[in-house]
């Protein structure tokens, strides 16, 4: 069996889809100049919303929408807690996880009336594009993919074009690195700050929904299983800008869609699903190391 396929390119998008999604959502945040750790909690509310409001109204599309707006209003929520309130972004964040990890399984309990898990009626078609085909192998790997996938490599053009080509951008980056002196200029910091969380929860909940209407068809409890911590490490280690970023979610996407490749050649599973959060430490580490260095490197020079 070989490991490097078209095969695995394919299932990489695949993997990836929820990564690039809950990152590049992430990185708003952090242009905003917020800490946002709560990628975990809202994929898992993004989840439980989108199947939730699914089977409720029998409409994929709408489950999608009430669980976008649920997940949305969640995240301004704790925005309100964080901008306003002056929490600590980090300590709430972690409330906010633990809030989604339990309230998920009680919502679970007392709307739908199930345990441990719930099926969708409904899915997210897979696309196929008969002149896709015709391209050499890139047809392959670029075909057969849900709408959610698709929209997360949209959102690279998009939104760079956004934080470096509009007036929005410019007022987000303004607020991140010098938010007093944005205040100055006349920009209303406190609307960027909300807005870049919500553009933050939308996002997350489109990566809970690819995982749980794309993938798997259900929910059951806490299936993002750190997803939103990988993500999260994408943003650090991209530096939250788009492409690297980007990159980073798409190389983690790579690192999931590698450990599936690799139980098929018999090696032990438990030691094969720690690669992708070993490699999400490995970066962090890097990462932090970079600026450690670059740290001394600048002290040194003073």
């Amino acid at each position: 069996m070989e490991i490097l396929t078209l095969s695995l390119v394919s299932s990489t998008l695949v993997v990836a889809t929820p990564l690039i999604l809950a990152a590049m959502g992430g990185l708003f945040s952090h242009q905003a100049g917020i800490f946002n750790f709560t990628l975990e909690g809202l994929m898992l509310f993004g989840s439980f919303f989108s199947v939730m409001f699914t089977v409720l109204t029998g409409n994929l599309w709408v489950g999608l929408l009430l669980g976008a707006l649920s997940c949305t209003a969640l995240a301004v929520i704790w925005g309100w807690v964080v901008v306003d309130l002056g929490a600590d972004q980090i300590i709430s964040a972690l409330g906010f996880m633990l809030l989604a990890q339990g309230g998920t399984v009680f919502l679970m309990i007392a709307v739908l009336s199930q345990t441990g898990g719930v099926f969708s009626p409904l899915q997210l078609d897979i696309i196929r594009l008969p002149w896709l085909n015709a391209v050499p192998v890139l047809g392959s790997v670029l075909n057969g993919h849900t709408l959610l996938t698709y929209l997360s490599w949209l959102t690279l053009p998009l939104f760079l074009f956004v934080i470096y080509r509009t007036p929005y951008g410019l007022s987000l980056r303004a607020v991140g690195e010098k938010p007093e002196a944005a205040a100055a200029a006349g920009i209303n910091v406190r609307f960027v700050r909300y807005s870049a969380i919500a553009i933050t929860g939308v996002c997350c909940s489109l990566a809970g929904a690819q995982l749980a209407l794309g993938l798997l068809g259900m929910f059951t409890d806490n299936m993002t299983a750190g997803r939103g911590i990988i993500a999260f490490a994408a943003v650090i280690f991209g530096r939250h800008r788009p492409l690297q970023v980007f990159l980073v979610a798409l190389f983690f996407g790579f690192a999931g869609a590698l450990t599936d490749r690799l139980q098929g050649f018999g090696l032990p599973s438990e030691l094969l699903l720690t690669l992708p959060y070993v490699m999400t430490v490995v970066v962090l580490a890097l990462s932090g190391w970079r600026t450690f260095t670059r740290a001394q490197s600048g002290h040194v020079k003073a």
